[in-house]
């Protein structure tokens, strides 16, 4: 097998691929943290934060009302905010 050296036009196309290729990787993987939802639950008298997973409701508690889980929910909400133009992309172009 013979190998042939790439002009210099084709190393910039492999080039410019793989930085797009790694700049999308970087931004999907972050969007997914952002995937889901958080809300308040009531149990026995008391409100527990819970991160919901998927639509049926599958999940985890991150513990009750306090002043460290209301900041984990406003950071959760500025964050999914933020990450709403690149996920609707993702969604609407079928990636």
């Amino acid at each position: 097998m013979i190998l042939k050296e790439w002009t210099d036009n084709q190393n910039r196309v492999f080039i410019d691929t793989v930085q797009v290729h790694e700049a999308f990787s970087e931004t999907f993987l972050k969007s997914r943290s952002w995937q889901g939802g958080m809300h308040w639950k009531k149990s026995k008298g008391r409100e527990y934060l819970f991160r919901s997973h998927d639509r049926f409701g599958n999940g985890r508690s991150l513990g009750p009302r306090s002043p460290e889980t209301e900041k984990i929910i406003d950071e959760f909400r500025k964050g999914k905010q933020k990450n709403r133009p690149f996920s609707f992309n993702i969604k609407r172009n079928g990636i």
